[in-house]
């Protein structure tokens, strides 16, 4: 028996079994950059699409996804984040901007 073939062959079905299992896990988060009215730059990032982390100026949002039409939405206090393609409106304490996705 060969050994050397045999401990090759082990090593190829581990390394193809590591990789297989690495292709059904999903990116739990994906991240966007939006530029905004005003000279605005929202950082945002989706974590497993029931909700976002937004930085903002100097600040950090972590919005809840809510029911919504169309687009997604996502909410915290007063703060809002609204979705729609490449396309996001943004809402800080009752003051509206348009953004756009990079």
């Amino acid at each position: 028996m060969n050994y050397k073939k045999l401990i090759a062959g082990g090593f190829v079905a581990v390394a193809l079994m590591g990789g297989l299992a690495a292709c059904g896990k999903k990116n739990p988060s994906a991240h966007a950059v939006y530029n905004c009215e005003g000279g605005v730059t929202l950082d945002v990032v989706f974590t497993g699409g029931q909700e976002v982390e937004i930085a903002v100026r100097d600040k950090a949002y972590k919005l809840g996804r809510v029911e919504y039409e169309s687009g997604a939405k996502y909410e915290g206090g007063p703060i809002s984040f609204i979705s729609m393609g490449v396309s996001a409106k943004f809402t800080e304490k009752g003051r509206s901007i348009q953004c756009r996705r990079d």
